[in-house]
């Protein structure tokens, strides 16, 4: 289904641009410095990692993708609920676009999006040894 998916809707392969990280503070360190590079996320819509105890790898990661048009703060708490009860680190992510100002939705697509969230459980096969 997902070949029909990406052909039918001319989408490529979802492009995951992520550094392997040694030591998960420094994952939390640049995760940050990319949204700090925007200046126009509107309070409390950014994305965010959030660790269950310290910046280690847990058994689970959790991976949360909002809705189209939303933020991740939009469902909380949620995806925090759902960490903790799995005693794993979060990551919400903030789809490209999402979370900024009306003319920043301009900047998103189908491929931006498929790339964001692939780049999303990525991150989350960093953060924990299985993602939900």
């Amino acid at each position: 289904m997902s070949t029909w998916f990406t052909h039918n809707l001319s989408l490529n392969r979802p492009e995951v641009k992520l550094p392997s990280f040694d030591n998960l503070r420094l994952l939390s360190k640049w995760f940050h410095q990319q949204e700090s590079n925007l200046t126009d996320i509107r309070p409390n819509c950014g994305a965010s990692i959030q660790w269950f105890e310290e910046p280690n790898r847990t058994n689970y990661a959790v991976v949360f993708v909002h809705g189209f048009s939303a933020s991740p703060s939009e469902c909380n708490p949620f995806p925090q609920r759902l960490a903790k009860a799995l005693h794993a680190n979060l990551l919400c992510t903030r789809l490209k676009g999402h979370g900024r100002t009306s003319n920043a939705m301009r900047e998103g697509s189908l491929q931006a999006w498929l790339d964001g969230t692939a780049t999303a459980l990525q991150i989350g096969t960093q953060m924990g040894k299985k993602v939900v």
